[in-house]
């Protein structure tokens, strides 16, 4: 089965995608064949950052350090 994906290759929402595909077609004995496309997900991004990443989605999304770290705690069991 062809599957066509465009990915931000610094998104670890792609990243976990990817992982369940791969499961779910291993699961049902299906054979892949994906075709990956780029996609920046946020253009204004900082090529350098000044700050840590949390600090910048906190500024970025108005939220606090604390509550972006639990958020990427959180992200990183869903794998």
């Amino acid at each position: 089965m062809r599957v066509d994906i465009w990915s931000d290759v610094v998104c670890p929402f792609c990243y976990i995608g990817k992982k369940r595909l791969e499961a779910a077609a291993k699961q049902a004995g299906v054979e892949l064949e994906v075709h990956w496309h780029s996609y920046e997900l946020d253009p204004e991004a900082p090529t350098r950052q000044e700050v840590s990443n949390s600090e910048r989605l906190a500024q970025k999304y108005g939220r606090t350090v604390a509550d972006v770290e639990r958020s990427e705690e959180h992200t990183s069991e869903l794998q």
